[in-house]
């Protein structure tokens, strides 16, 4: 019998701008919406971050206070009763939680009865975190779901995890996703940026991870309005006005930053900018890119694992990406071979079919089988 009870295990559960939370969430959703029960489980927020005021979402979702450090040391009190009409799906891997303690947690929920799959989330965390011992500690569970080519080259690298790997893309919702000119009508005009000015955005954490410093420097002698918009974190952290000063510093005056969007408000943002910038070096599959490239923008960036196989699945329209190590000069000729080939509108006619593999109908149809199949 199929199992329809899905349990979600995510670092946090709060609408932001933050692609790994909202994938969680998008997956959450979609199988709601097929008539699974979905739950989920996750550490309280940081207290540098606002509390949760509702998931938003249509299924029960509930923070726990206490350290992440100590969430997944307390899951077999926090998930009782009969696990075994259960699929869990942990995010996991990252790069600031204990993976020892997480497998474990991962493991014990397993031998309750739970079927246990866990979803990786970046390129090089499972070469870089996975030992020969942790592998065979995650050969006890069930699955484990990767996003590109290379997560699948590094996993494969363990043979205990021979059977165990499964690749499922991120899903982008292609009807609310989609150019449309009077939205980027009235969000310019909300926002106060020009009709007729060029404006390359950039959304997502201001931290160096997503190397937002790179962006700002290859963003000198472009003509353009530079565009951050981010978690709200960042204005409590300083690191919007630590890139404010770096701007003053590089001569780059046409820039604004606007942290905290909400993430509902990402359509309206799209659909007003020309080009989506991202400086990443290392992605699993970006949601903010797919959701830029279904909003019909040009896309620049790096051509690394998972945005280079995006861009290859959309035939290529609209994206211009650099070497992976070609720094600042790399991504500033990107940027205006981009700007320069703004006339062309016919980008997202051309990604259309790539597109629909992305779809939510399409991949949570795959999540249903996957998990739903599983004995």
């Amino acid at each position: 019998m199929p199992r329809r009870r899905l349990l979600l295990l995510p670092k946090f559960f709060l609408p932001t701008t933050g692609g790994l939370q909202n994938a969680t969430a998008r997956i959450g959703r979609s199988l709601a919406d097929r008539g699974w029960l979905v739950s989920a489980r996750f550490p309280a927020a940081p207290v540098d971050r606002p509390a949760p005021t509702g998931s938003g979402s249509p299924f029960d979702a509930v923070a726990y206070d206490g350290s992440r450090a100590s969430f997944w040391s307390r899951i077999p009190e926090i998930v009782v009763g009969d696990l075994h009409d259960t699929v869990v799906l942990a995010v996991g891997l990252e790069y600031d939680d204990d993976l020892d303690a997480q497998i474990d947690a991962l493991c014990a929920l397993h031998r309750r009865g739970a079927c246990v799959l866990l979803r990786v989330a970046t390129s090089h965390d499972i070469a870089e975190r996975i030992t020969e011992a942790r592998a065979r500690n995650l050969a006890e569970i069930d699955g484990i779901v990767v996003l590109n080519d290379q997560m699948e080259a590094e996993a494969a690298r363990w043979p205990a995890l021979n059977g165990k790997v499964h690749r499922i893309p991120v899903m982008v919702d292609i009807v609310r996703y989609r150019p449309d000119w009077t939205l980027c009508r009235s969000t310019r005009d909300r926002f106060g940026i020009d009709a007729a000015r060029a404006v390359v955005l950039c959304a997502g954490r201001l931290d160096e991870r997503k190397r937002a410093s790179l962006v700002v420097e290859a963003m000198r002698g472009v003509d353009a309005l530079l565009w951050f918009v981010g978690d709200a974190q960042d204005a409590r952290s300083g690191a919007d006005e630590r890139l404010r000063q770096l701007a003053r510093e590089l001569g780059v005056r046409d820039i604004r930053i606007d942290p905290g969007v909400p993430e509902d408000e990402m359509p309206g943002l799209l659909a007003a900018a020309d080009v989506f910038v991202t400086a990443s070096a290392v992605e699993g599959m970006s949601n903010a890119v797919l959701e830029a490239a279904s909003s019909g923008l040009a896309v620049a960036g790096y051509a690394i694992p998972g945005i280079q196989e995006t861009a290859e699945a959309l035939a290529g329209a609209g994206f211009y990406l650099a070497g992976a190590t070609t720094g600042a000069s790399g991504l500033r000729a990107a940027l205006r071979e981009a700007l320069a080939d703004l006339p062309d509108t016919g980008w997202r006619a051309a990604r259309e079919v790539g597109l629909e593999r992305f779809s939510v109908p399409m991949v949570s149809a795959e999540w249903a089988a996957r998990l739903g199949g599983t004995p």
